[in-house]
């Protein structure tokens, strides 16, 4: 992976992946093209046709994604490490399968509605903790972060590197991947020009999903 030093914050929203997206003429032709996916078996050609479909419904992504920034978010904000938006870009995809997957066209809903109501839910199950997260934060009643240094999650990280950062946004998965190298957090600030807390709180952000990952419930 190319790394490339980030020195400002930029707004995810307004980033390459969300420009010269050419979407569906009609809410008919995009169905059309969900109810095709769907009849597709299981495998590599479907899960590229999924790609591509994410790629076609990226305004409605977008338009999700822009439900969670500041200040309609109190605790959302325009820099690195509290973005919810930026937080949440990485999650955005696996709930847009699951809308994929489980789209009936025979309710008579089109699916850019079941999706825009798949999408804000299932982010919005992602967004809560982050914001209680940074409630705690913010009013002095979080001591402190567990260390996020230890072998035993640089041992975790490693295990489940590869299956983690295909969900994230790029900026999370360069500095995961950083960390994972041996960079401390003092390093990883400047290299991305955040605050060291900062960098501890997304590098705890991070630790705690690869712990779901690692202990899915039963």
């Amino acid at each position: 992976m190319t790394s490339l030093p980030i020195s400002h914050f930029v707004c995810p929203l307004r980033g390459p992946c969300f420009a010269d997206v050419a979407p569906f003429p009609s809410f008919e032709s995009g169905n059309q093209a969900v109810r095709e996916y769907q009849q597709i078996p299981v495998g590599a050609e479907r899960d590229a046709l999924a790609g591509e479909l994410f790629h076609k419904f990226l305004p409605l992504v977008r338009k999700t994604l822009h439900r969670f920034c500041h200040p309609t978010r109190p605790q959302s904000r325009c820099y690195p490490g509290a973005c919810m938006p930026e937080d949440l870009v990485g999650e955005a995809f696996p709930v847009f399968r699951d809308a994929l997957d489980g789209y009936d066209p025979s309710l008579g809903v089109d699916f850019v509605g079941y999706a825009s109501q798949k999408l804000f839910w299932g982010l919005e199950h992602q967004a809560r903790p982050m914001a209680r997260a940074a409630l705690e934060l913010s009013d002095g009643t979080y001591e402190g972060l567990p260390a996020v240094e230890g072998e035993e999650d640089r041992l975790l990280t490693r295990v489940l590197i590869d299956d983690l950062l295909s969900r994230l946004h790029q900026s999370d998965a360069e500095l995961l991947t950083r960390y994972v190298e041996g960079h401390t957090c003092d390093e990883l600030a400047l290299w991305t020009g955040a605050s060291p807390a900062a960098i501890r709180k997304r590098l705890e952000r991070l630790r705690r999903k690869l712990r779901d990952l690692a202990n899915p419930p039963r």
